[in-house]
């Protein structure tokens, strides 16, 4: 249920980085997968903070465009978030207690397709 994309070791450009996740979301789809954590790194200056933007971006259309149900900043998902996801997948609940030290993570951003 729960798939992790680090883009946080691997300097590139916005662009690279938007696709990784637009790639990470179509083979999670294709692998029967429906949550995935990006970690992008929160990097206020540089390549790290620009592509955790680029990516935040992009997902907001995502979400707006109906392809993703939810779109969570690190920086806001809260236990109840999680409680909802283990709750909703319950036999993967074990896969989403790691989320809960990402509880005010600037540095990873959570997808829900």
């Amino acid at each position: 249920m729960l798939s992790i994309l680090s883009l946080k070791h691997r300097p590139q450009s916005d662009a690279e980085a938007v696709e990784a996740v637009r790639a990470a979301l179509k083979n999670l789809a294709l692998g029967g997968k429906r949550v995935l954590k990006v970690v992008h790194g929160y990097g206020s200056t540089g390549l790290g903070g620009s592509n955790r933007e680029a990516v935040r971006t992009w997902l907001a259309g995502e979400l707006a465009a109906g392809r993703v149900r939810r779109v969570i900043p690190g920086e806001r998902p809260t236990r109840g978030d999680v409680t909802d996801w283990k709750r909703r997948y319950s036999g993967h609940a074990a896969a989403f207690e790691g989320l809960l030290t990402d509880v005010g993570n600037a540095g990873v951003t959570v997808v829900e397709c």
